[in-house]
């Protein structure tokens, strides 16, 4: 039986929102609660770091000092990226899909991927903390992927509507780090504690910040979270094209002393020991070796679908459980040799509204931590984004939906 989510859910104040509950997903009670309260915490947060920059842009002003280029509204999720840059994001044709059965060619031709052909995207890599940390410090990575120009029935959102981008928002780790909204909650309001008693979800995050990365094109990343793949649910996974080599040496940087410090470690907070030898020099080592890689080759990835076969052993409502059925590859994506440095594209990136509810009707996001990203998203990104167009810390034709033809 399918609902309507702006009747299921109508604290959420999405009356413009016309998204259904799908066969494959099942709304606990509380979530009619905890979820509204996760929205208003989220804004509550928001506005206060809003209100601080304020402060500090009254100071700016009276010292008379341009405040741009000092203070800026950033992102609450992923704030620190690493770089931002242009790609080609190709459907592949029957022939690259490999040796599948007819049954599963048909199950594969479905939404975005229903067709053979090649979109413009951007892609933007950062630390998956919300707090704007050192590179060399444990994280989780992140990679977010913004398809254009694609065509189709889609959602509408309310706050930062785009008519034709497909987002996909992975991390370097197949499993999310909380099962549903009531941890999501009980994370939020007390980290320490909720680990302390949460041994499963403790051992995810440990697992996730200790992946050692030298070069964010060499991750695997993944989706964590379910998404709808016309009729089927399903999770998404983008691996390098070609085996990673884990370099000592980027560019004029030697990360030798920094690796043998990452693999010396028994767990992330042993990293306070070495803080003082790896500060300041590898604050940023990832730009600088995504710089340099993208300087030398470029990169790719192939872009994978995972199925759901058994909704018990791949539920859509707990994103901890790890899946284990067969990846099978539907795309590749293509990142063009340059700098992406120059200009105007880092401030464009950074003002990007990305979300998973940019999507085709056919790849809605699935379950209760997908559900609560639509709100939360759309109402985050509206507050950065008009608090620094407000303060001319940046400019309207850096806000509008991406095209892949922008020049900077």
């Amino acid at each position: 039986m399918i609902k309507k989510l702006s009747t299921l859910i109508p604290l959420f104040c999405l009356s413009a929102f016309a998204a259904d509950i799908t066969s494959f997903e099942k709304v606990p009670a509380e979530e009619l609660v905890i979820a509204p309260m996760l929205v208003k915490g989220t804004e509550a947060g928001l506005a206060k770091k809003l209100a601080e920059l304020e402060k500090k842009i009254e100071e700016l002003v009276k010292e008379k000092k341009d405040p741009k280029g000092i203070v800026k509204a950033i992102r609450d999720a992923h704030p620190a990226a690493h770089g931002c840059v242009r790609a080609d994001f190709q459907v592949l044709p029957d022939a690259d899909l490999g040796g599948i059965s007819e049954a599963k060619r048909v199950q594969l031709r479905q939404g975005l991927f229903a067709d053979p052909k090649t979109y413009k995207a951007y892609v933007r890599y950062s630390n998956g903390s919300g707090d704007v940390q050192p590179d060399y410090l444990p994280d989780g990575r992140g990679m977010a992927i913004k398809v254009m120009g694609v065509e189709g029935n889609r959602f509408k959102l309310e706050k930062t509507n785009e008519l034709h981008t497909q987002d996909f928002l992975m991390i370097n780790h197949p499993q999310f780090f909380v099962k549903d909204l009531k941890d999501y909650a009980a994370f939020f309001a007390g980290k320490e504690k909720f680990l302390e008693t949460h041994p499963d979800e403790r051992a995810i995050i440990g697992a996730m910040a200790m992946q050692i990365t030298t070069v964010p094109t060499n991750a695997t990343y993944f989706s964590m979270t379910p998404i709808l793949y016309g009729k089927n649910a399903v999770k998404f996974k983008a691996r390098p094209c070609v085996t990673p080599v884990i370099k000592e040496q980027i560019g004029d940087l030697d990360l030798a002393p920094l690796l043998k410090v990452l693999k010396s470690l028994k767990q992330p907070k042993d990293i306070a020991a070495h803080i003082k030898d790896l500060h300041p020099k590898y604050d940023q080592y990832l730009r600088h070796a995504l710089k340099n890689q993208l300087a030398e080759n470029g990169a790719c990835y192939d872009f994978y679908v995972q199925f759901q076969e058994n909704a018990a052993t791949e539920p859509v409502e707990n994103p901890t459980v790890l899946w284990k059925t067969d990846f099978y590859r539907v795309a590749r994506l293509t990142i063009e040799k340059g700098d992406f440095t120059k200009g105007r594209q880092d401030e464009f990136c950074e003002n990007l509204a990305l979300t998973p509810w940019h999507a085709k009707v056919e790849h809605q996001p699935l379950g209760g931590v997908q559900r609560v990203r639509l709100p939360i998203y759309e109402s985050i990104s509206q507050m950065r984004r008009d608090f620094n167009l407000k303060h001319k810390l940046t400019t309207a034709d850096l806000l509008v939906e991406p095209t892949g033809s922008e020049k900077f």
